[in-house]
């Protein structure tokens, strides 16, 4: 594949729901080190970024970070597509990958699907669509991404790296869906946002043991198929999350 594809994560300790969420053990690794592994193993990607923040605060995400095998970039804080912007910009990337440092079950194999949807598309931008909230991740060309950058003026455009572009009437956009045959979509949560997300992915990781590292969405589909009342654990977050994020999204308008 000609295209230069650059997954940049966006990764900052100072979590509001749970301080050092990125830090936490699953298994031999901190949540941080899963998400960057399983990025650095999509098929189509030239490089993986860990975008954190310029603050010695924030040494202990850029260790693992090194540790793991991704670049580094250090910007803003708030002016997170800043973060992306400065990254893909020294990577010369053509096309960027938008994953977040809380998705510790992140599926390579997911995301290269969304990759080659998009491309195929024509589209400038992708996304996943019906997925397990925990296996978000999204695709836009880095044109796309400049433009957002010097046009986006809103806090929460700076803030959340893709809302200007979603916002813009003549967006081409491919839907990347899950398969058809069960329902997927957030009735299953994957992501590290509260206490309760953390001890469901701590059982998740200790039934799998050394596959882990390795474990796709079909593996914790059956596992969770065969044991239901992991899903328990959570599920109370879900309505919660649900409810912050309409708050948040009514408050960008």
């Amino acid at each position: 594949m000609s295209e230069k594809i650059v997954c940049i994560v966006q990764a900052r300790r100072r979590s509001s729901r749970l301080p050092d969420k990125i830090l936490k053990p699953l298994g031999d690794k901190p949540a941080l080190a899963h998400v960057l592994k399983r990025c650095l193993a999509i098929p189509s990607v030239h490089s993986v970024v860990c975008a954190g923040i310029d603050d010695p605060f924030e040494a202990p995400v850029y260790e693992i970070a090194q540790q793991a095998g991704a670049k580094i970039f250090k910007g803003s804080e708030n002016d997170v597509l800043s973060r992306y912007y400065g990254a893909a910009k020294i990577e010369e990337a053509q096309w960027v990958m938008r994953v977040t440092s809380d998705c510790p079950l992140f599926d390579p194999d997911v995301a290269e699907n969304l990759i080659q949807g998009t491309l195929a598309s024509g589209c400038t931008f992708g996304a996943n669509a019906d997925w397990p909230h925990g296996l978000d991740c999204e695709l836009f060309s880095f044109d796309l991404l400049e433009q957002a950058y010097k046009n986006a003026t809103l806090d929460g455009e700076r803030e959340h790296v893709t809302l200007w572009m979603k916002r813009q009437t003549g967006l081409k956009m491919f839907h990347h869906f899950a398969p058809k045959g069960r329902p997927l979509g957030h009735q299953y949560r994957w992501v590290l946002d509260y206490p309760e997300d953390y001890q469901f992915l701590v059982e998740i990781y200790n039934r799998l043991g050394k596959g882990a590292a390795k474990a796709r969405w079909q593996d914790i589909i059956t596992l969770l198929d065969k044991e239901p009342a992991l899903q328990t654990i959570n599920e109370k977050c879900t309505a919660i999350w649900a409810t912050e994020n309409q708050k948040i999204h009514q408050d960008l308008k």
